[in-house]
């Protein structure tokens, strides 16, 4: 009998997928496909512990047991909508950030860190449900439980977002690549993160509304942010150093080191 496994995808789609395939063969297949020139980055979250509450697992069954003996499924999706939202925060495990050529990299979730009182410069690129580019005042934490609060006017059920780093916009052509990272130019970030030091009680404010196509991950700079109003789950980006010394091969697929 073949091990089940369940992925919420949040890059390219947001999706929630069952597979035979362990985390790392299923990074692999959903990279590369099966056919030959199939090539694109991949985000994805390995569930954990009982998801009764949210997979009916009879729909489950009966499309596995449609499979002639002996025979794995490598992906059958099991939602492309409002999978995040119906997904429990208890049952999300490790994070996988995938290359082009499937090679991917595992976080771990851990405790959010701290930010000093007066970082209030911040640059999050949301994946999922929505994916606009916003420049904010709140750190990752706050920005995460501001964006699913049921009292803000406009919110949403659960969030997960990309905490970036933002470049010297005084100095932006001596800060190394920035390429695609605003998708506007430095002056226009800069107005942005001036419009919310004028505007009162103003959080966020879009630079680009919906145009990832990509995905560059040497512009990651603390981790990925998952939660909602009450808990907020933290993926820690590995550093420079860490990436040389255990995980060579993923930065140079990355373009990283």
């Amino acid at each position: 009998m073949h091990t089940v496994h369940l992925y919420l995808t949040l890059f390219p789609t947001e999706s929630l997928i069952a597979s035979h395939l362990d985390p790392r063969a299923f990074a692999i297949y959903m990279a590369t496909g099966t056919k030959r020139g199939s090539s694109e980055p991949l985000i994805f979250i390995e569930i954990t512990g009982d998801t009764s509450s949210f997979v009916d697992p009879e729909h489950l069954k009966a499309e596995l047991d449609k499979l002639p003996e002996g025979r794995i499924k490598h992906s059958l999706y099991l939602s492309i909508y409002r999978s995040l939202e119906q997904t429990p925060l208890a049952n999300l495990g490790s994070l996988y950030l995938v290359t082009h050529d499937g090679r991917s990299l595992c976080l771990d979730p851990s405790d959010p860190p701290q930010f000093q009182e007066e970082e209030n410069k911040f640059l999050y690129q949301e994946l999922c449900p929505v994916r606009p580019l916003v420049v904010s005042n709140l750190h990752p934490t706050a920005f995460c439980k501001h964006m699913t609060h049921p009292d803000v006017k406009i919110h949403l059920p659960k969030i997960a977002f990309v905490h970036k780093r933002v470049v010297d916009l005084d100095q932006w052509s001596e800060s190394g690549y920035y390429g695609g990272h605003y998708l506007a130019s430095p002056s226009h970030v800069k107005s942005c993160f001036q419009s919310l030091d004028k505007a009162k009680g103003k959080y966020t404010k879009v630079i680009g509304r919906s145009r990832l196509q990509t995905f560059n991950y040497g512009l990651i700079d603390s981790g990925i942010y998952v939660g909602d109003a009450q808990e907020v789950l933290f993926y820690k980006m590995k550093s420079r150093e860490e990436l040389d010394a255990g995980h060579y091969a993923w930065a140079k697929s990355a373009q990283i080191l």
